[in-house]
């Protein structure tokens, strides 16, 4: 991971986890041979995600949805703090 940042568009709001694209790889070969399986997605040890894996996730990073703009902020700072 090389950060993350919150991203609102509207009422929409989100945070933006950016990966290496070595770990990019590895979490689209992951997904990738886990579809229709649960990942939790955890930050500081604690789940902030569980969804069921609908196909392979790739890119340079993941998109994890919030209800608020104040939710979105607190997370992508939690995230930036793990990397300390």
């Amino acid at each position: 991971m090389t950060g993350a940042t919150s991203v609102s568009e509207g009422q929409d709001n989100a945070v933006l986890v950016q990966f290496t694209p070595e770990a990019a790889a590895r979490l689209q070969a992951y997904t990738g041979s886990h579809i229709g399986q649960r990942m939790a997605v955890l930050i500081d040890g604690y789940p902030s995600v569980v969804t069921e894996i609908s196909g392979p996730l790739g890119g340079r990073g993941l998109q994890i949805s919030g209800d608020y703009r104040a939710q979105a902020t607190s997370l992508a700072d939690s995230v930036n703090a793990c990397r300390k």
